[in-house]
């Protein structure tokens, strides 16, 4: 199960990566051009860990969405702020937000497992 979230993780941060070049290429500040990234990273990530790293077959519901959403947000949070230290250290933004997301894989892992999607504990 960790190893697919670490493909779906490696997927999101894919995406992630290329929302935010994207945007910086075209002159966007790369602190501003981070936010749309996360918010697509996010949304793929969800289903993507949804259906393939938790194998879940119940229906979607409102609380699950607000629940893995709340454990994003955090996340996100915890990711964008080392990320901001880093770039205003002058580190890449690409190396920066290798950093950051790599700094919270385990907490996340076990916070959408746990809680978004209220999984049994093994």
């Amino acid at each position: 199960m960790f190893f697919r979230f670490l493909i779906v993780g490696g997927a999101g941060f894919l995406i992630d990566v290329g929302v935010t070049c994207f945007f910086v290429y075209y002159d966007i500040d790369a602190w501003l051009a981070r936010l749309p990234a996360i918010a697509c990273a996010v949304i793929f990530t969800w289903l993507a860990n949804r259906y393939f790293t938790y194998s879940l077959k119940t229906a979607r519901s409102t609380g699950e969405a607000i629940r893995y959403m709340l454990v994003a947000t955090v996340m996100a949070i915890i990711n964008y702020s080392i990320y901001l230290g880093m770039i205003n250290i002058r580190i890449a933004p690409v190396i920066a937000i290798i950093i950051s997301t790599t700094l919270q894989i385990f907490v996340s892992f076990y916070a959408y497992r746990y809680f978004a999607f209220k999984l049994p504990v093994n």
